[in-house]
């Protein structure tokens, strides 16, 4: 198995309702567990993320009872953002809605259309889908 240069880890307070979140709402895939860890492995189109069940001593700075995804955003790029919000419609909670934008990228402009979810701790999940603009 190949992993990624990059892989977060998301300490999560009900690892199966955050599991059943990005399975079915969000369309990953799960790769592998070890349950007796509470911990999954998963990917979307070549996106890897780590769910592990919050308990004391682990490496996260959160604590029960405040929402683990504060100050966090990540962005996953998706060739189809039609079809990845017909899966986040399932369950997902827009942050905000599907939209187009256009970024200064260094010397170019990219434009991209893209939709934020948030998962069961507040973590903000953000699909991209580059556009192609015309000329």
């Amino acid at each position: 198995m190949d992993f990624a240069p990059l892989i977060p880890e998301l300490h999560v307070s009900d690892l199966q309702k955050s599991l059943n979140f990005y399975l079915v709402a969000l369309g990953f895939r799960l790769l592998f567990s070890r349950e007796d860890e509470g911990f999954h492995f998963l990917e979307k189109e070549g996106a890897q993320l780590m769910l592990s069940a919050f308990r004391e001593g682990s490496l996260c700075r959160g604590s029960p009872g405040r929402r683990l995804g504060d100050g966090l955003n990540l962005a996953f790029r998706v060739e189809d953002l039609d079809r990845a919000l017909d899966l986040m419609a399932l369950e997902g909670r827009f942050f905000q809605e599907p939209s187009v934008h256009a970024y200064q990228t260094g010397d170019a402009i990219t434009t991209v259309r893209q939709a934020t979810v948030e998962d069961p701790d507040g973590y903000l999940l953000r699909f991209v889908q580059r556009l192609v603009v015309p000329d």
